[in-house]
């Protein structure tokens, strides 16, 4: 695996193609996150108003309009959609494998960089974030970008400072743009860490250019940021800065439970199928660890760990900053690797297991509830393969066998294909958005008990979410004219996911389970009752939709059935 044109590295990029690309436009938007950036940046357009989003609405102040911009070009072609919200994510995972292939062959070698782009762009969590409409990986890019341009200062000074101090300000201005103040806090404790914990040696700090790139870079910010200001009257640093970002340091947000040394344990999962290579790396990087390759990337890997380490609310993805480094480091230590140790081996193999009994318990989970859920049992299915993959994948690495990785890469896309598929027809929002906008209600559109932000974007209309007034939302509470004349929406029932597992494991048969899982909706007068799974709380939700009788014709029955 030495040259680029290899037939390894060719197989390999266009695996990783297929895998992105898989099921990208037909995954319905998932969590909270991005039907927010998708809708804000539909009403950007709508509205020609670019320098502050707005979400149903109402001003969104929680990111910079980095990410509203880059899809704004894609939503003029395509037209707003999942495909079209994506795209500038998915380009910018891929500038993001191109930097740490590249990177990694400067430092390492060509070996190195395949085993480090492979890694980076199979782990668990950039496989995710790296498809989603969100602004975390082109600040992922970008915080990169500064990494590298900060370690050719330090240490490769000799010629062209001027062209890396440049790459260091625009990249810290950009990814300001795109995620706030975390794109300079990270690589900030990447310096502090790597000068006074592993070097423990002076730095040439005069190649950084701190007197006129910190202004340089500031003035770059400050062409969004203080009309942006003057707009919202200051609110985008109250609100954005002060509650988005100071509050939820001190407080948890969503009343979440905060637990100490949590990203240590997440990070077996972002990282899989390669959290199983974590000692072979550690002793690599003690062996070198007076190389200040070695000792600069465990900076950058453990600044953002570190970072929110201290921070109220925890979220897998907020060490993703560090993915790049330790797969440089793993790429570095593997290609060396002559024959792994018998704890090496010992290690993964208890690492993988767990990981197939997971993928076990998902198949038995989608064969209990294929008689009477079939959509959902397919989605259990799909994840249990995907796992599967992965394992292998794993295994092929550590034998050595990385140029066969494209087949369970292969394998993995195909998986996430049928994920994407079978979950469109489940997502409720979905489902009574495209009905709404075939058969649109000339009525305000309310919604009591589902407070999905979807409903926004795929109805194309502005919503009321009238249990949204204990979080102080202008659109709260609807005035008192709109009460005989609204489209209403309210969720009659909701069951967690966990309700179905514990009647799996208490064995009961599958007529008990299938009244959980009832085909067809009650029907009331003036309303339709339909079913669907809410990714964002993992649960199976039965909404009703009534239509006043002076509208026209209730729309369609939507069908969001399990099977």
């Amino acid at each position: 695996m030495a040259r680029w044109n290899s037939p390894g590295w060719i197989a390999g990029f266009l695996s990783l193609l297929f895998l992105y690309f898989s099921g990208l436009s037909t995954l319905p938007l998932l969590d909270r996150d991005e039907p927010r950036f998708a809708e804000a940046t539909r009403e950007m357009i709508e509205q020609s108003r670019y320098l502050v989003p707005h979400f149903n609405g109402v001003p969104r102040y929680d990111k910079p309009p980095g990410i509203y911009w880059t899809m704004i070009p894609f939503y003029r072609v395509l037209g707003p959609g999942e495909l079209a919200a994506r795209l500038p994510v998915v380009l910018s995972t891929f500038a993001l494998l191109a930097f740490v292939g590249t990177t990694s062959t400067r430092l390492f070698g060509p070996r190195a960089a395949f085993l480090a782009m492979l890694g980076l762009g199979t782990s668990l969590q950039l496989l995710l974030q790296g498809r989603l409409a969100v602004a975390d990986t082109p600040m992922v890019l970008f915080v990169s970008l500064t990494h590298y341009s900060l370690f050719r200062l330090l240490h490769r000074p000799a010629t062209s400072l001027l062209r890396w101090q440049l790459f260091l300000y625009v990249s810290l201005a950009l990814g300001f743009l795109f995620k706030g103040p975390v794109a300079w806090l990270v690589p900030l404790g990447s310096v502090l860490l790597h000068r006074y914990v592993f070097c423990r040696s002076p730095l040439p700090w005069r190649h950084v250019g701190l007197a006129w790139g910190i202004p340089f870079c500031l003035a770059l910010t400050s062409l969004w940021a203080v009309p942006a200001l003057q707009l919202t009257h200051g609110q985008w640093a109250r609100v954005g800065l002060g509650e988005h970002v100071l509050a939820r340091g001190w407080e948890a947000f969503n009343g979440r439970l905060y637990i100490p040394f949590y990203y240590f344990v997440t990070l077996w999962i972002s990282l899989f199928p390669w959290s199983g290579f974590i000692p072979a790396v550690v002793q690599y990087s003690l062996k070198h660890r007076h190389d200040p390759r070695i000792s600069f990337l465990w900076a950058w890997f453990l600044s953002p760990i570190l970072l929110f380490s201290f921070y109220a609310t925890q979220l897998p993805h907020y060490i993703l900053p560090g993915f790049p480094a330790f797969f440089l480091l793993f790429g570095a230590a593997w290609k060396e690797k002559p024959s792994p140790s018998s704890f090496d081996r010992a290690f993964l193999c208890v690492f993988l297991i767990i990981f197939v009994l997971l993928a076990g318990v998902l198949s038995f989970l989608a064969k209990a509830l294929s008689p009477c859920a079939q959509k959902l049992s397919f989605l259990l299915a799909s994840l249990s393969l995907l796992l599967l993959a992965w394992c292998v994948l794993g295994l092929l690495a550590f034998h050595g066998k990385e140029s066969w990785a494209y087949l369970p890469v292969l394998v993995g896309a195909i998986s996430m294909g049928i994920f994407a598929s079978e979950l469109r027809n489940l997502s409720p929002s979905l489902i009574l958005g495209q009905a709404l906008r075939a058969h649109p209600c000339p009525c305000p559109y309310v919604a009591k008990g589902f407070e999905e932000p979807s409903l926004v974007f795929y109805s194309r209309h502005l919503w009321i979410f009238e249990d949204a007034s204990s979080k102080g939302s202008p659109l709260a509470s609807p005035p008192t004219k709109l009460a005989e004349c609204k489209g209403e929406l309210q969720a009659v029932e909701e069951k967690s996911l966990s309700t179905y597992l514990r009647i799996l494991l208490e064995k009961k048969s599958s007529p008990e389970i299938s009244q959980y899982f009832p085909n067809k909706g009650k029907e009331t007068p003036g309303a339709v009752v339909f079913q669907g799974l809410n990714v964002a709380r993992f649960s199976w939700v039965w909404l009703t939709w009534k239509c006043p009788r002076s509208a026209p014709a209730v729309p369609p029955k939507p069908t969001a059935s399990p099977n």
